[in-house]
């Protein structure tokens, strides 16, 4: 799945191919999980019983190089103090025929990226989040589709958040992609989840049953 992120020759999947590179790096050290107080704001080995290569680690302001994304956008922030960040490849069985050499015995997987962002005072998260929006309504190829999706919007404000869900449609080697993205706002914290995968129903199922966690943290 990677190897579709490295060769595009488009901003956004060139945007993509930079956050998942970084995350392959962090996969393959099998550290232990985080201590911190922000660490247990981002998705948990137990909230992803079934995934390949958990990994959490403390994120730095040149954690995610390259052109601004969802993603470095609030490292870069005003107010920024420190962020954490879960990334997982979670497997799942697709629901959908697609093409056999993507995948074997039916099976295929997304993958997960959980951040978490702290900052002096609510506003400046208030401000980092609506960066990342932004980044979202800017002029992309024309292949690309941009859709707002559902979440459970009652849970969220029942826990203190508010957000953003979206799904971003595209091509990369001859073959459609979906990523998931949620963006929320609770207190100094700002949130996002990220689940890439193949566009079938089972991808929205791993975005959404993450959704319901992480706007419960």
């Amino acid at each position: 799945m990677k190897k579709r992120f490295l060769s595009s020759m488009l901003a956004m999947s060139l945007i993509l191919s930079i956050i998942i590179a970084g995350s392959a790096i962090a996969l393959a050290r099998n550290q232990e999980q985080p201590v911190s107080p922000l660490a247990q704001q981002v998705l948990q080995r137990d909230d992803l019983p079934n995934s390949q290569g958990y990994y959490a680690e403390e994120v730095t302001e040149d954690r995610f190089p390259g052109p601004s994304s969802p993603v470095n956008t609030p490292l870069q922030a005003e107010g920024f103090l420190e962020g954490y960040e879960a990334s997982a490849w979670h497997p799942y069985t697709l629901q959908e025929e697609v093409n056999e050499e993507l995948v074997k015995d039916g099976q295929s997987g997304a993958f997960v990226l959980n951040v978490a962002y702290k900052y002096q005072n609510k506003s400046q998260a208030e401000a980092a989040f609506e960066q990342q929006i932004a980044f979202f309504d800017q002029k992309l190829p024309t292949d690309f589709k941009v859709e707002s999706v559902d979440y459970d919007r009652s849970l969220a404000t029942a826990n203190g958040m508010y957000g953003h869900a979206t799904r971003l449609t595209y091509p990369s080697e001859g073959i459609t992609w979906a990523t998931y993205w949620f963006l929320g706002i609770k207190d100094n914290t700002l949130m996002l989840l990220m689940v890439d995968g193949l566009p079938d129903p089972a991808t929205q199922e791993v975005f959404d049953s993450l959704v319901t966690i992480v706007v419960q943290r």
